[in-house]
């Protein structure tokens, strides 16, 4: 919008009021001035001939602590990045995800293959054995393959309080399938828990694809989930099923049954107690929650 002459007059007017106030400015600092007295003077308020062009310092300083902030987060980015590719110990070269022969990584408690960048499990696992829940009983099951291409199953049936109600273990013939002999060992254990009459069931397995397939109740035609339809099958008998999962190191009363397996050679049933070989790890869970 274009100004009036009067408009034009009177900015021509504060121009030439602030240029004369500079000059007066110059002159005092020249004749000694005290700098207390000229910061303050700097520090009153512009007048309005200049107010459009500090208007603009100030857009232009804007745009520079934009800038500066763009670059401050950019050099985080960076720096966030070169956290999740930090340089391998062994051969100095990055590969998140993989070895140094560029293999994908596998999860030390599950199995599981690591695809993610960095590295990451989805398996929430519980680190020790918990006790079920009051008038229930949890079924923990385990297989051990030996070289012979033998496999044992172990299960193990404890109460609320974590006395064990049930335990067994079987030696079996020809399948090293680590997967397959897992299905197994749970099927095997829920089968001799439905028999004692424990029909209010917690099956733990610390076998993630076991535990997934059975959590979804999935059904197709192959070794493995034909035996997790069978167990699905038997837990059609029990008034109440839960399935879970648990690390290694919680189920070590199952893995030693199934390890047990190869001594005896045959089927073992023991009711209201568990293998003198067993009773330290028994012992050991019940400690974890008393």
């Amino acid at each position: 919008m274009a100004e009036t002459p009067e408009q034009l007059a009177v900015s021509i007017e504060r121009i030439l009021k602030r240029e004369q106030e500079v000059k007066d400015r110059h002159k005092r600092k020249g004749n000694g001035e005290s700098s207390s007295n000229h910061q303050g003077y700097d520090k009153r308020p512009r007048l309005g001939g200049n107010n459009t062009g500090n208007g603009g310092n100030g857009q232009q300083g804007g745009r520079n602590n934009n800038n500066q902030s763009n670059n401050h987060r950019g050099q985080g980015q960076q720096n966030q990045q070169g956290s999740c590719n930090r340089p391998c110990r062994k051969c100095d070269k990055s590969h998140p995800g993989r070895n140094c022969n560029g293999d994908f990584l596998t999860c030390f408690e599950c199995g599981e293959l690591l695809f993610l960048s960095p590295p990451y499990c989805e398996c929430s696992t519980a680190q020790s054995w918990q006790s079920p829940l009051l008038g229930n009983y949890k079924v923990n099951s385990d297989a051990a393959v030996f070289d012979d291409r033998s496999i044992g199953l172990g299960g193990v049936m404890r109460d609320s309080v974590g006395d064990p109600m049930a335990a067994t273990c079987v030696l079996m013939q020809g399948n090293d399938n680590v997967g397959v002999a897992e299905a197994l060992a749970a099927r095997h254990a829920i089968s001799i828990a439905v028999e004692a009459g424990l029909l209010r069931i917690e099956l733990e397995t610390d076998n993630l694809k076991l535990f997934k397939y059975l959590d979804k109740g999935t059904k197709e035609a192959s070794t493995f989930r034909l035996i997790v339809s069978d167990i699905l099958d038997l837990s059609k008998y029990c008034k109440f099923i839960k399935f879970s999962h648990i690390s290694r190191k919680g189920n070590k009363v199952a893995h030693c049954l199934a390890c047990l397996s190869r001594l005896f050679g045959e089927l073992r049933v023991w009711t209201e107690e568990v293998p003198q070989e067993t009773l330290c790890f028994v012992l050991s869970d019940s400690s974890t929650f008393a």
